[in-house]
Parts: structure tokens; sequence; C-alpha cells
């Protein structure tokens, strides 16, 4: 039986950066007057303890942070005893609040982080974003050594484009140094504000993959650099079956209950609202089953071809001895 693994809970839609490949640059909606207040993400957590959830990711479309009661957030949903993973641009945080996180025993963090050179990673992400997160990373470090604590497990994404994809050497290097767990990578999505900087060339860009992918098992980093050199960053093969439906959900800020973040244009993904129903009762009914059922049967959307690489490894792998009752 397939359990609901992972529940994404987006804190809020705001946020203090504008990322060049930023889907919001592209004035999508987003609820940024619209947050769940915490007594409803309370319900939600309740529902998911009950459906034996194991990982809270507070994620999404603004930076979590911004909200002054994330913190207590964090600690509600430790308090039930989800792994709780988070991730952050790092401009809020400060030395009291990195021991705040040790302290609250946050499970997983992870940076966005574009380049090793402080130019391009501020050329993508925005003046000052470079060193700020690496502080926060070495500060991470320093309350781990000095709580003797193993969490959070830090980890980065990167967004591949034509400005970053060449110096990703250097990238590995400085993710290794500072005791980064995995580094992790994903095509930016085109939109007509970012068409400069979009990849046009998967070729060049698995090529400098190919020539990484020693470096990093030799550095002992996790990546889904082996998934993305057999699938390809871009649009790939389906895999042979789709897990999302069962095993991972994602609860926009405006309380929107979605299969899969990749299908969040489609409206036919949003099986419900958390402000009108429980969440319980949207991941145990109706509208989810027709959903479920619409994938049992392989009736994929074209934005399908384009989920990450990762997940149609893992999906191969789950599907390859997969029996329905």
């Amino acid at each position: 039986m397939i359990e609901l693994k992972k529940v994404m809970i987006s804190p809020t839609d705001r946020c203090n950066l504008r990322c060049k490949f930023c889907w919001r640059l592209e004035n999508q909606e987003a609820n940024v007057d619209k947050e769940l207040s915490i007594d409803e993400i309370k319900n939600i957590l309740e529902d998911c303890k009950k459906l034996n959830v194991k990982t809270i990711d507070f994620t999404g479309g603004g930076e979590p942070f911004i909200r002054e009661d994330i913190f207590e957030l964090i600690e509600l949903a430790k308090s039930y005893g989800f792994e709780v993973t988070l991730t952050t641009n790092a401009s809020f945080l400060t030395e009291e609040k990195i021991e705040e996180l040790i302290k609250l025993e946050l499970d997983d963090i992870c940076f966005s982080l574009e380049s090793y050179d402080l130019k391009i990673n501020d050329y993508l992400r925005g003046e000052g974003t470079f060193e700020k997160t690496i502080e926060s990373i070495k500060i991470f470090n320093k309350f781990k050594r000095n709580y003797s604590s193993k969490k959070p497990i830090i980890r980065v994404a990167t967004v591949i484009t034509n400005a970053n994809y060449k110096d990703l050497d250097g990238l590995v290097d400085l993710v290794s140094e500072n005791n980064i767990t995995s580094v992790n990578f994903s095509v930016m999505i085109e939109w007509e504000s970012n068409k400069g900087i979009s990849m046009k060339n998967e070729k060049d860009f698995l090529e400098v993959l190919i020539k990484l992918k020693n470096k990093i098992k030799k550095s002992n980093l996790n990546s889904n650099i082996d998934a993305i050199i057999k699938h390809g960053l871009f649009e790939h093969d389906l895999p042979n079956f789709c897990f999302a439906p069962w095993e991972m959900v994602f609860i926009n800020s405006g309380g929107d209950v979605l299969v899969c973040c990749t299908l969040a244009s489609y409206h036919e993904n949003i099986i419900g609202n958390v402000e009108k129903n429980t969440f319980y009762d949207i991941w145990s009914g109706e509208q989810m089953e027709k959903f479920r059922e619409k994938i049992k049967q392989k009736k994929y959307f074209p934005e399908c071809k384009k989920c990450l690489p990762d997940f149609v490894e893992r999906y191969n792998k789950m599907g390859k001895n997969l029996k329905w009752d």
C-alpha cells in the first residue's frame, strides 16, 4: 500500500526577492494577500497525523521567514512528531534565528544558490544574496558543532540558466567545503520575461554534467545528476507510472490542495480547499479518487513531460512490480 509521505505547505507567497527565473515575474497569480492562519495549519497537521504523514515541508512561492510566526509553525509541526523541512533564500536569517532552529531540531533546510561566483549568483537572485546565503550556512555549521547536532541536514538547490551552467564545477567545490549534504539541479521554466537567460541547448548542459559526475561522487554529495543524465533536463519520457497522487501533496498559501507542483497551472489539479473542507476529507474524497483513476489509466497532462528527472527515475523503480488490487 502506498501511503502519503510528504505534505508541502506554503506558509506565504510573499517574497523579498525578484529572482530572474521566478514564475512571479510573469505576473502569474500569487496569493500574496492570503495566508493560512496558524489554526488552519494546525488543523492540517492534525489530519496529517491521522494519515501517518512522515514529512511536513514548508516551501512554495514565497519566503517562509517573512512570516513572523514561522518558528511557531515549525515548533507545532515538530510537536506532532513530523520530520520538518524548509526552503529559504536566507535573507531574514540571523545568528539568533539559526540557533533557535537548531534548538527546535529542524530536520532539513534547503538554500537557493545559483553559482560559486558572487556576481553570477547576485545577477540571478539579487545583490547580497550570495554572501548572505554562505554566511547563514557557516553559522548553521557552527551551531551544529556547538550543540553536537546532526540537524538540520543542509541542502542546496540550483536553477540552471545559460548564465550559470558553465560554472557548476566551482559550485560543487563550494558546496563540498561547507558541509552541505546534497546539491540538486532543476531547469528554469521559460516565460516571456526571462527568455534571455533560458537554457537553449540541453546537449551543452549534459556535457557539463557528465564531466561533473565523478567529482560529485568523490565529494560524497547526494545529487540528482544521474537522473538528469539518464532522462534529460527538459521534456522527457513519462515515468512508467506516477505515484504523486498517492504519496505527496501541495497546499498553497490560499489553501488550495494540489496533487503536483508541476501541474499548478491546471485547474483539474486543484482537488479542494482547506477553508471549505478538511484536508482529511479532501485527501480521502471523491475528487481525489477521480484524479487517481485518471492517473491509473495513464491519462497524463502535457506538462507531465517536464516532471523532475529524479521523480521519473524513482517512480520507474517503484512501478516495476506495481499491481493494483
